[in-house]
């Protein structure tokens, strides 16, 4: 009789453990797929497999030599271990299981990574107001001993559902890492919640649009290009990610100290078709962009394609060039019915440059209405524009005429 005590009393310690063994490999799971890194040392999926799988066999020796309580107790037995000690996996669209997708976490500092999901308020040292946008605010702020710009996002309750859709189009983009794109680095939440915010790469202390509006700000030929071939080469690595922008303005591009281009506030961005490079039709957004950037196909309603931010890198170059908002002082209406029926666009200023500048500006012209086709098919993709700029760029860097500063 007492040996059939100290059996059960074994075989419910034996149980016990193995029922904390699984909720250890359930968390680490959990924390693995939100890309957080334990703080606590703990085992490896394989070891705790390993562990449990010798549990569930002593389990499974004790309840064969147990009486009738032993039996009685094997209904808890299978419910502990989850159908053989398996950790239930989450279901996909079709209702097929999935699997847990373990997530990379965010490299931040030398010293330790910052997960996506880890950061906290409390880590961050808030500072002054730096911009504001549709669904919330820019401050300056430090993070892990680093400058960082901290994005406080609202619910904004008057248009709740194009809110969530812009914070769901930020977290597209975590995994993007280019020198010219702002690089995002932790977010406060998966979910959007009041003051739920994100931490980005501080960029500079100036957007193009600042720049373009500055009279102090020289912005000649090759300054220009230089521009245009970063912008370019952040719409060409996003686009091979699946991604169209979709929001491209001069506000939305930084300007670095050292006076390179990074595009930023992917709020808009949606993605897209590998093979067609097109959003599906049933993806309904409702996030609309900048009127006066905007693709004509998109004013008539058309799926979004990677050729939209071509339309609207065409005309950030006409306004480097004209140094001011395009249509300014028109009713948008009348602006988009316009571009979408009568091919209207924004008009280049007069040469005023000496000859050799009026070549250059020639073919920069030619450049930005091949990029703003009414056409989305006869636009160049961002890969081609990418290769156009460095041959001209290459072009005046061997040419030994240095006067051109137009």
């Amino acid at each position: 009789m007492a040996g059939t005590r100290a059996l059960r009393t074994a075989r419910k310690l034996l149980l016990a453990a193995a029922h904390l063994v699984e909720k250890q490999r359930l968390l680490l799971r959990l924390t693995l797929a939100m890309g957080c890194t334990p703080k606590k040392p703990t085992p490896s999926p394989s070891q705790a497999r390993r562990f449990s799988k010798k549990v569930r066999e002593w389990a499974a020796f004790s309840k064969n030599s147990s009486d009738s309580v032993g039996r009685r107790d094997s209904t808890s037995d299978s419910g502990a271990n989850n159908n053989n000690g398996s950790v239930s996996e989450r279901s996909g669209p079709d209702g097929k299981a999935t699997g847990v997708p373990c997530c990379r976490v965010v490299p931040f500092k030398e010293s330790r990574d910052v997960a996506r999901c880890s950061v906290s308020e409390e880590d961050l040292h808030r500072g002054q107001t730096i911009g504001n946008g549709g669904f919330g605010t820019v401050y300056e702020g430090r993070y892990g001993g680093k400058r960082v710009a901290v994005k406080v996002l609202d619910r904004c309750r008057h248009n709740l559902p194009a809110a969530v859709q812009s914070f769901k189009a930020e977290l597209c983009v975590l995994d993007l890492r280019h020198p010219n794109i702002v690089r995002t680095l932790a977010v406060s939440s998966s979910t959007l919640k009041d003051n739920t915010f994100i931490v980005m790469e501080h960029a500079g202390e100036k957007n193009l649009q600042q720049v373009i509006s500055d009279p102090e700000e020289p912005l000649y030929i090759r300054r220009r290009l230089r521009f245009a071939l970063d912008i370019s080469k952040a719409l060409d690595y996003s686009h091979k990610h699946n991604i169209a922008h979709l929001d491209l303005k001069p506000a939305n591009v930084m300007v670095t100290r050292e006076d390179r281009c990074k595009l930023g506030d992917f709020g808009c961005c949606q993605v897209v078709d590998g093979e067609t490079g097109r959003v599906s039709p049933t993806e309904r957004s409702h996030l609309t962009g900048t009127f006066a950037y905007r693709a004509p196909e998109l004013m008539r309603g058309e799926p979004p394609t990677t050729r939209a931010d071509i339309y609207s890198y065409g005309i950030t170059l006409w306004q480097m060039r004209a140094r001011e908002h395009p249509y300014t002082g028109e009713n948008p209406h009348v602006v988009i019915f316009g571009v979408v029926a009568n091919n209207v666009r924004p008009a280049f200023p007069e040469k005023d440059c000496d000859e050799d500048a009026s070549v250059l500006e020639g073919w920069y012209r030619r450049h930005a209405s091949r990029c703003w086709n009414a056409q989305p098919t006869h636009r160049p993709s961002a890969a081609e524009v990418v290769e156009v700029l460095e041959e001209k760029l290459y072009a005046l860097r061997t040419d030994r005429n240095e006067s051109i500063s137009c």
